[in-house]
């Protein structure tokens, strides 16, 4: 089992070997880059918060800045149809599950007729032997 700061040497050796390759414009690359950037927003989060002075809301103020800033540059990126952003949202589609037939019966159609119960005295449809018409107290 790791030991936590065994894994926080992992996780910067992978942060280190991310900033240092080149990033391609597909949804790997995109994930990685999240994952970085969350990684050292958290990494800044944890030392931020544990100062009672005035890092809390330096960081707190930087981080509402840089949203600002990027959520700007994510408007413009997204009125250019040509940008991979618009482009990505546009051609994304959430469709509903297939849905797999299960072992089993069958399901029968609606417009088929219903088998109904018949009288096992008469055979006719609409009444059973309990329920007999002509006997009286369920005698036949």
């Amino acid at each position: 089992m790791l030991k936590l700061y065994e894994f926080v040497l992992q996780i910067d050796r992978a942060l280190r070997n991310i900033r240092t390759t080149e990033a391609e414009d597909d949804e790997v690359s995109n994930v990685d880059r999240f994952s970085a950037l969350s990684t050292a927003t958290n990494k800044m989060c944890f030392y931020a918060a544990k100062k009672k002075n005035h890092s809390y809301k330096e960081a707190l103020a930087a981080i509402n800045q840089l949203t600002s800033k990027f959520q700007e540059l994510f408007g413009r990126q997204r009125t250019n149809p040509r940008s991979p952003a618009y482009g990505s949202q546009r051609n994304s589609r959430v469709l509903d599950p297939v849905v797999v037939r299960t072992k089993g019966t069958t399901t029968r159609l609606k417009k088929s007729p219903r088998n109904n119960r018949k009288c096992n005295i008469c055979r006719e449809l609409g009444h059973t032997a309990r329920c007999y018409p002509t006997a009286s107290n369920g005698a036949r």
